[in-house]
């Protein structure tokens, strides 16, 4: 039996089943992906004990979280929702640049027959977060053990608004001495304008980048 590291770091964020085409026309298809993922997997090369928080539904792959629980992360905040949940992510790169729209067209231009595990899927839209009204990979207090409140450092990876006010609020009852957070464009947005101040208050640092900084000031500044 494993045992797992101390647990020293907390990370929440979304895991998806990514279906990726190269800037070198390699296609990765159904491969696990998401910002939980990938900021765990970059912080693992530092250092262990890491919990990750986030929601997935009942048909996430089971191997792919036993996987990362033997790379030795903590998935006992990782909530199993009792039903599926569509956490389908498509990208391509295409001349020089990064793409998540028209994924038939980049198989069709590959002479690549279209995946079936992608029949159906539709480009995420941005749309403007809720203030009250919690969805389904909102992260809830009860979604990850109590014993994670005594790591000493978190990161908040880009979630809805609602998470992003709940965790930090929940996180520092604990030893939690660093915290850090990644907005969402869902509201970084002139909208939740009065409401960034309480979002910030108590961060260790804000990583957000110029796209949606602009974005938030958009009829304010352009500087």
């Amino acid at each position: 039996m494993n045992t797992l590291p101390l647990l020293r770091y907390v990370i929440a964020g979304q895991l998806r089943r990514n279906f990726i085409i190269t800037p070198k026309g390699k296609v990765l298809l159904d491969v696990p992906g998401g910002s939980l993922l990938y900021t765990a997997t970059g912080m693992a090369v530092w250092e262990t004990g890491i919990g990750l928080i986030g929601r997935v539904g009942e048909d996430f792959s089971q191997e792919w979280l036993a996987s990362i629980a033997r790379h030795g992360m903590d998935i006992r905040g990782i909530h199993i929702l009792p039903e599926s949940v569509d956490l389908r992510y498509f990208s391509a790169y295409s001349n020089g640049g990064m793409t998540a729209e028209n994924p038939v067209s980049h198989f069709a231009r590959l002479g690549i027959p279209y995946p079936k595990n992608l029949l159906g899927y539709a480009p995420p839209s941005v749309v403007i977060g809720s203030r009250t009204r919690p969805g389904l990979l909102t992260i809830r207090q009860n979604d990850f053990p109590s014993d994670y409140l005594d790591a000493t450092a978190a990161h908040l990876c880009p979630l809805d608004f609602l998470s992003h006010t709940l965790m930090p609020s929940v996180l520092r009852r604990g030893h939690i001495q660093t915290l850090t957070l990644d907005p969402s464009t869902s509201y970084m947005n002139p909208t939740f304008w009065d409401d960034i101040p309480v979002l910030l208050n108590g961060l260790t640092a804000f990583l957000c980048s110029e796209e949606k900084l602009q974005s938030l000031f958009q009829g304010r500044s352009t500087d």
